[in-house]
């Protein structure tokens, strides 16, 4: 006669093989990258010419596999953004360069394809960013000065992050990654009513996933 233990042993066992398979099919992943930011923004009314500030990035992922091909991706980066215009007066000429940095958490749906060793991958999600810091930085070419404009910016900034890469495994636990992405700022940051600025940028990444 089987005893209730028995029983419980043999359901804990049935459950783990029946559940062994499709966890292998859906792995979780926690990743590491980090590359540069070529920030920018968008400005209304855009009268005013302006180049990209080049910033760093860098943080973890959390890969969760939701099929053999379709995943969530949670991330946490710190990213250095803002953007570069020149000035001009009956004094001279110069730089303003607005550097506004973040901690960003964007939630990504990501897609993999192929079975091979290297997989192409593309991907698309919110971002939600918290504002760290944000200085004004003024040059001559000769003299420089910094004015903190924090009280200015908004301290929070939404915006949609999409783009493509690829993986290669290089081992059963151990990936490589490297990756482009686009973000597209859809918050209004500058709380000044009579400009808007949304921030832009191109980022390229790379670094490695860890099978957990």
């Amino acid at each position: 006669m089987k005893t209730p233990c028995m029983v419980t042993l043999g359901c804990c066992l049935a459950l783990f093989f029946i559940t062994t398979p499709a966890r292998s099919q859906t792995p979780v992943n926690l990743g590491l990258e980090g590359g540069v930011n070529f920030g920018n923004a968008s400005t209304s009314p855009s009268s005013i010419s302006l180049s990209s500030r080049t910033g760093v990035m860098a943080g973890a992922l959390l890969e969760i596999g939701l099929s053999e091909a379709l995943y969530l991706q949670p991330e946490v980066f710190y990213a250095q953004k803002g953007a570069e215009f020149s000035v001009s007066s009956p004094n001279g000429s110069g730089t303003i360069t607005w550097k506004v940095d973040y901690i960003e958490i964007p939630i990504l749906l990501e897609g993999k394809f192929g079975q091979s060793e290297f997989k192409p991958l593309i991907f698309a999600g919110p971002n939600i960013g918290f504002n760290l810091s944000a200085n004004a930085e003024a040059t001559n070419g000769t003299n420089t000065g910094s004015v903190d404009i924090k009280d200015q910016i908004e301290s929070m900034d939404f915006a949609l992050d999409f783009g493509a890469g690829g993986e290669y495994m290089i081992n059963s636990t151990t990936s490589f990654i490297t990756t482009i992405r686009y973000s597209l700022g859809m918050t209004d940051i500058n709380k000044d009513a009579t400009d808007s600025w949304k921030t832009t940028g191109v980022q390229l990444l790379a670094g490695f996933k860890f099978r957990m």
